[in-house]
């Protein structure tokens, strides 16, 4: 959210006694600032931004279970980890990582492999390489 998204009243802080947060937007020079904003206004936000997420979410599972992207790439999602920080756990350069979101190559890892990004996702093995007999 850019700073010129937020109203006036969004900026005001410490009115009528309200419990106040403080998000961050993008400023004029590109830098985050920290914007005080109400307890609902903070809530509001962070609906937004968990529909968002769950959005995501779900159009990776549709991709993984249409045969676009592996697993890897759900549960990577689901655990908030990006490209790096998934490579850096896994011990891997992250153009591994990223061949590993193929589902022709995600099929021919190893079991320790998929058993370390098990672990890594804290789920089990089988639910990793069977992911949509699993899934609700």
């Amino acid at each position: 959210m850019s700073i010129h998204e937020m109203s006036q009243e969004e900026m005001s802080y410490g009115e009528g006694g309200q419990e106040n947060k403080i998000v961050y937007a993008i400023g004029e020079d590109g830098n985050y600032i920290p914007i005080p904003v109400n307890g609902q206004q903070a809530k509001h936000i962070s609906q937004m931004a968990q529909w968002g997420s769950n959005t995501l979410l779900h159009e990776i599972e549709t991709k993984v279970k249409a045969g676009m992207l592996s697993p890897i790439a759900y549960y990577m999602e689901k655990n908030e980890m990006d490209i790096a920080t998934l490579a850096q756990k896994v011990g891997k350069w992250e153009w591994q990582v990223k061949k590993h979101l193929q589902p022709h190559v995600f099929s021919k890892l190893s079991p320790a492999l998929i058993q370390l990004y098990a672990n890594i996702f804290n789920i089990t093995f089988a639910t990793l390489v069977h992911f949509g007999d699993e899934q609700q």
